[in-house]
């Protein structure tokens, strides 16, 4: 390195590089403020059909879970499935 780029910011030296950060940084930004906009304004979602609240339960750690040790049907619009939870939560 010689002594004119001695004295030069990193920015200066490394354009590119520089340019590729700060376009990682402010994506990472933009999704972190998307993740708190969405959690703030729907903290109140929950199922809309009382079929579905019963395999669904309110978790504070997660949001929402699977009601452990339900069984019944699932009526979609465009199908019908048989729904089966264990007893750990799982579908």
């Amino acid at each position: 390195m010689d002594s004119s780029e001695r004295g030069k910011y990193f920015f200066q030296r490394y354009p590119k590089t520089t340019l590729v950060l700060t376009a990682l940084f402010g994506c990472l930004l933009v999704a972190v403020l998307m993740e708190l906009a969405v959690r703030s304004m729907s903290r109140e979602w929950a199922p809309t059909r009382e079929e579905r609240a019963k395999f669904w339960r309110y978790d504070p750690l997660v949001g929402w879970s699977h009601q452990p040790g339900q069984r019944g049907r699932l009526n979609h619009r465009d199908f019908t499935i048989e729904v089966a939870i264990n007893s750990q939560g799982l579908r």
